[in-house]
């Protein structure tokens, strides 16, 4: 590194040595000057090629800018340069140079080119040739005149002259510019200069071409490396190129034909690279701490090199310009010293940044010195940068090599690291699944035990009421019943399984409801228990179930730790956007120490005081996860020996109260009754395929279920539940049993039982899928399900209705209520029945007799009934046409058919076949086109009289008098 810095500032003091005369190799002659100033003569001989005028020509400094050349040839204060090359500061005077040249080359007299070598920069170039006949040639040339009045065609100023030979001609040079001017006066061969101009120019746009590429290249990296000091580079870079650009004179051929555009990009980018150095460097010191002043001094001068960028534009004089350049000159002293703490710091990846820029940033510097005069001029400088930007494109290249592949390392250990992290989360999700259904199956699990429990517990309750000990039984099974309950809860809410399910309702109601359930253990325990709330009604939005648990489980704990003969109080207050609901009690307390983690799972306050007082330490983490899945939060205060008061605030949405009902109009049983969850046009009356209405047999009605033997199937994996349910059902019901889902299915396939009662959670087909199965069968998609589960989540039960199950009940549950439930399935299907009766009996009261309406059916069992509409009218005329033909159709036993008819018609399947034959003869009756005979064949019947015998007990008269009647009583 240190090898580095020495190698970086030796060109400076190198290039700082006194300017030592170069010996010119060209002849010269003393003559007079046009106002006796003595100078040399340069001459050009036929092996002339390039010639420095250096010592040969005299200077004079304009300093008022404004002399013409008629003023300065009488001028006689012109100063002989003592130096090969011209440099001057910035200043707002013009210099003039004048020498004398003698061609002697008689067949070269058109193709000299006089001009300023490294002078691409001046504002104005004038050149005069004056011969000795008096006359004046003029050309003119500079950044600030349109490119097409330049009087040269290279991208410095030379101009093309004619040279007499054997005739001395004077020549003189004017320059001005607000910038620092320096270069070297030279005289070439024509052809000569162009063989080596084309080289120059080829390597000035190779350069370009190079440019562009590499600032692609950047742009394109910084695109996929996140690393802001490489995109910084990059911006940098592209503004070093610029500016070394606007040094060789390329812009004035590329902006030819836009002034504005050319002086903007010939000042402006020499400001800006600067600026964006600066910015780069800034980056580079990313400890805010370590370099603060370093950063602040950067920040500074960024803005005064913005300020440096905007101010030509306005003001443009030598004042301005040496500004510049001391802040530009700063500015790159201060990156070598950037460069230096960077080294020192070692700040590996910065280091890599700095040296490629550091190579190229050395011959802007030692522009900048020497446009302040600090070095003498050196025609290497120019040189230098385009082989330094060639030598940090080279270095550079390694170094994004080297960026390129750590970053490419980085993508991978970071790739390596989300495969990690995702498969970590896919463990956790697989445990929180695992634990999920873990408490799920538990759930289960004690769920079927305690329905064991609760029903038979029932059952003794009802035959010996006096029993004390029953009580005792019954308040314990609905303890663990609640601690079950919310170890699942618990579950769901680690899962994220447990959403907010707000409805609309008078939550002022709902807190009474409550506290009054709490009276009586308030009296038992002899504690004063007292409530109020600031409203009465209080309609709102809010989710019943989980709030419940909340206030149950505070009250719970409130009367659990409050010793008899104190007191605990519940309060409510409504505000607009949230209420807010307290229960204080005057009991034990709770020691400061423990208050923080009361509301952590499992945890229990350990103290002799709380010994006597069992828990399990979940209620208060539920009520807590609770809340805050409600979007609520919940507070406490307490102090030992004096009391504890929880503090629940929740977010209200206030709601209207509904309107009073109004009194609908009387609806028939069919409306009434719901066989599935369906919305309300789940019934309705489409015409079967063959145009007429399927028969629904109205002589006999449909027997009681006390009656008729209904078929029950019930479906358990355990056979203590098949045993007491069957106890529940084997009086009035004709009982199946299934050891599971599968068998349940096959079953009732080949049965059609009347109801169905089957758990969910079995081996080798669950109640869901026992469900889905029953309802897509055709045959036996009309069976009611009632679901028995130890699932009580509103999403179980939602999917167990989605699947098609007509109810549903939650374990363990009350043997009353499932027989209620059950008996009420058979009366709704008995109730449609007798509706469709008195239909179609009010339908045949005028003696017209129209076939009675089809009942609204799900669409399952409507295909069913017009898929056997249709094949019976296929072959009506086919007297063979039996049931056996009929079910082989539809791909049904005699007895399912007979089975599926009867549940879904109240007919059997040769009453249906044989309705729907005299159906189509009173329509074929109607039409009287054809006789009575020729009707009776068409419609399958070949015994005229068992036609008449069965028209007449449908119709109530002959087939003959049928079309009389009607037309009678028209």
């Amino acid at each position: 590194m240190r090898f580095f810095f020495l190698l970086l500032f030796c060109p400076i003091i190198l290039l700082a040595q006194p300017n030592r005369a170069q010996q010119s190799n060209v002849a010269a002659t003393g003559t007079r000057s046009e106002r006796g100033v003595a100078r040399q003569t340069t001459i050009l001989y036929d092996t002339t090629r390039f010639i420095p005028i250096g010592l040969h020509k005299a200077v004079l400094e304009d300093k008022t800018g404004r002399l013409t050349l008629a003023q300065v040839r009488q001028r006689t204060d012109f100063i002989p340069s003592t130096t090969e090359n011209f440099q001057y500061g910035f200043s707002d005077n013009a210099y003039w140079f004048r020498f004398q040249l003698l061609n002697r080359n008689k067949e070269n007299t058109r193709h000299w080119l006089v001009g300023l070598l490294d002078a691409a920069t001046l504002d104005y170039v004038d050149l005069y040739l004056v011969y000795p006949n008096g006359q004046v040639r003029h050309q003119t040339g500079g950044l600030k005149r349109p490119y097409v009045d330049q009087g040269f065609f290279a991208t410095t100023p030379f101009f093309r002259v004619e040279l007499p030979p054997n005739t001395p001609v004077t020549v003189y040079f004017r320059i001005k510019s607000s910038l620092a001017m320096f270069g070297k006066v030279t005289v070439w061969d024509e052809y000569y200069n162009l063989s080596k101009g084309r080289v120059i120019i080829f390597a000035i746009w190779m350069f370009l071409g190079l440019f562009i590429l590499r600032s692609l290249n950047n742009f394109v990296l910084a695109r996929f490396i996140p690393d802001p000091q490489f995109r910084f580079y990059a911006v940098c870079t592209f503004l070093l190129y610029l500016s070394t650009l606007s040094r060789t004179g390329i812009y004035p051929i590329i902006f030819s034909g836009h002034p504005s555009l050319l002086e903007w990009m010939h000042y402006g980018m020499g400001r800006l690279m600067p600026l964006g150095l600066a910015a780069w460097m800034y980056s580079l010191l990313d400890n805010r701490q370590v370099f603060r002043p370093l950063r602040w001094l950067l920040l500074g001068i960024m803005g005064v090199c913005a300020v440096g960028v905007v101010m030509p534009f306005f003001v443009q004089n030598a004042a301005v310009g040496r500004f510049n350049a001391i802040i530009v000159t700063m500015m790159y002293g201060l990156f070598f010293l950037n460069a230096f703490l960077i080294w020192f710091t070692k700040s590996r990846s910065a280091v890599h940044f700095v040296l490629p820029i550091a190579l190229c940033t050395v011959p802007f510097f030692l522009f900048q010195l020497q446009s302040l005069s600090v070095i003498p001029y050196r025609p290497v400088i120019s040189q230098l940068a385009l082989l330094a930007l060639a030598i940090e494109m080279v270095s550079m290249s390694l170094v994004l090599g080297r960026i390129v592949r750590s970053y490419i390392k980085e993508r991978i250990a970071t790739a390596n690291a989300l495969i990690r992290e995702k498969v970590e989360v896919d463990k956790l999700q697989e445990l929180d699944a695992v634990k999920t259904q873990f408490f799920t199956n538990i759930s289960h699990e004690f769920r079927t035990p305690l329905t064991l429990l609760v029903g038979p517990l029932a059952d003794l309750k009802q035959k010996f009421p006096l029993e004390p000990l029953l009580p005792l039984m019954e308040r314990n099974t609905n303890r663990l019943l609640g601690l079950i309950n919310q170890l699942l809860d618990l579950s769901k809410l680690e899962a994220g399984q447990l959403k907010p399910q707000p409805e609309p309702g008078d939550l002022a109601a709902f807190f009474r409801t409550q506290a009054s359930s709490f009276e009586s253990l308030a009296e038992s325990q002899r504690i004063r228990f007292s409530f109020s709330q600031n409203q009465d009604v209080y309609w709102a939005t809010f989710d019943r179930n989980k709030l419940e648990t909340i206030v149950n489980n505070l009250l719970a704990n409130a009367f659990k730790f409050t010793p008899s003969g104190n007191e605990v109080r519940m309060s409510v207050r409504y505000d607009p956007q949230q209420f807010t609901f307290a229960v204080e009690d005057t009991g034990i307390g709770i020691p400061p120490a423990h208050l923080a983690r009361i509301f952590e799972r499992f945890y229990q306050v350990d103290g002799k005081i709380n010994r006597p007082y069992e828990g399990t330490g979940i209620g208060l983490a539920l009520v807590h996860e609770l809340a805050n899945v409600l979007g609520g939060r919940i507070e406490v205060k307490s102090t030992e020996n004096v009391g504890t008061t929880f503090r629940v605030t929740m977010p209200l949405i206030a709601t209207t109260p509904p309107d009073q009902a109004v009194a609908a109009p009387e609806r028939p049983p069919m409306q009434q009754a719901h066989l599935h969850p369906a919305p309300s046009d789940a019934y309705r009356q489409p015409m079967s395929p063959s145009g007429f209405d399927i028969p629904i047999r109205t002589d006999h009605p449909a027997p009681s279920a006390v009656a008729q033997e209904n078929v029950l199937l019930i479906i358990d994996d355990n056979a203590d539940i098949r045993a007491y349910v069957r106890s529940i059902f084997e009086g009035d019901y004709q009982i199946m049993e299934a050891v599971d889902g599968q068998d349940g299915l096959e079953q009732a396939t080949a049965t059609l039982p009347d109801v169905v009662i089957c758990d969910l959670m079995m081996h080798r087909l669950d109640g869901f899928g026992f469900c889905r199965a029953l309802k897509s069968q055709a045959v036996t998609s009309h069976i009611p399900v009632v679901m028995l589960t130890a699932k009580a989540a509103t999403e179980d039960r939602l999917e167990g209705f989605e699947l098609g199950a007509d109810d549903y009940l939650t374990k363990p549950f009350n043997r009353e209520e499932l027989n209620v439930r059950v008996r009420n399935l058979i009366r709704q299907r008995q109730r449609l029945y007798q509706y469709f009766a008195e239909r179609a009996q009010a339908g045949t009261s005028d003696q017209t007799p129209v076939l009675p309406a089809k009942p609204a059916l799900l669409a399952a069992e409507q295909q069913f009934l017009d898929r056997l509409t249709a094949v019976t009218v296929q072959h009506l005329d086919d007297v063979n046409f039996s049931v056996e033909l009929l079910a082989d159709a539809v791909n049904l036993s005699r007895v399912q058919l007979h089975r599926k008819l009867k549940a879904l018609t109240n007919t059997t399947a040769t009453l249906f076949i044989r309705d729907i034959r005299l159906a189509k003869a009173v329509e074929m009756l109607n039409e009287g086109s054809q006789s009575v005979t020729q009707i009776a064949f068409a419609v399958g019947f070949e015994n005229l009289s068992y036609f008449a015998k069965v028209f007449q007990e449908r119709y109530g008269v002959l087939p003959s008098q049928y079309g009389k009647t009607t037309t009678s009583v028209n």
